[in-house]
Order: C-alpha cells, then sequence, then structure tokens
C-alpha cells in the first residue's frame, strides 16, 4: 500500500492556502457600494474584491488598491519582496484584470 500523502504546496512567500481561500470568497461574497466618479461598476466591484481579500490577509493590511479600465493599482507599504510579489500575482490572477501597476514602497 502506498503511504498516504497530504497536498502539497510548492508556492513560497505568503500566497498559500488561506490566501486562495480568502480569494475565492471574495469573489463569491459581495456588497453593494457606489462607484468613485468615472469608474465604471466592473472596475468598482474588483476594486472591492480586492479590498476584500487584502483586508483579510494581515501580510496585505497597509496595501491600498485602485481599479480603472481592468488596471490594478497597488499603493502602500509591503513588508517584504514576497509580500510585493505576492501581492502582484494575486490582484493579476482576478478576472478583469488587465494590467497591475506596482506602487508599492
Amino acid at each position: 500500500a502506498k503511504p498516504l500523502r497530504g497536498p502539497r504546496v510548492t508556492r513560497r512567500g505568503v500566497l498559500g492556502p488561506a490566501l486562495l481561500l480568502a480569494a475565492w470568497l471574495g469573489v463569491i461574497t459581495g456588497a453593494a457600494a457606489q462607484t468613485a466618479p468615472g469608474q465604471a461598476p466592473a472596475d468598482a466591484a474588483l476594486e472591492r474584491r480586492l479590498e476584500r481579500v487584502f483586508a483579510a490577509v494581515p501580510d496585505f493590511a497597509a496595501i491600498s488598491v485602485s481599479v480603472r479600465a481592468g488596471v490594478v493599482v497597488l499603493s502602500g507599504t509591503a513588508a517584504s519582496g514576497a509580500v510585493r510579489s505576492d501581492a502582484r500575482e494575486l490582484a493579476g490572477t482576478l478576472d478583469g484584470v488587465v494590467y497591475v501597476v506596482d506602487d508599492l514602497e
């Protein structure tokens, strides 16, 4: 008989199962909110989704998100290079994102 093995996690950094679950939850839950002046409803929805996901991950607490025409702008402070990379990667994986601008410090 083969030994039982758990799931393999090969991703380094903070982007792991908990973050993916938070991203998934952000996709399926939503709250009605107003759009910013000049912001398309799809961009506002994407911005809210990313804000909820980033708020659920302590390492992303100091990162702000804005979206215009599918372009996500990340600003604020990333605690490390891995956090910065993971924030960019997460933002880029969501449907509707055309490009991610990294303005993180």
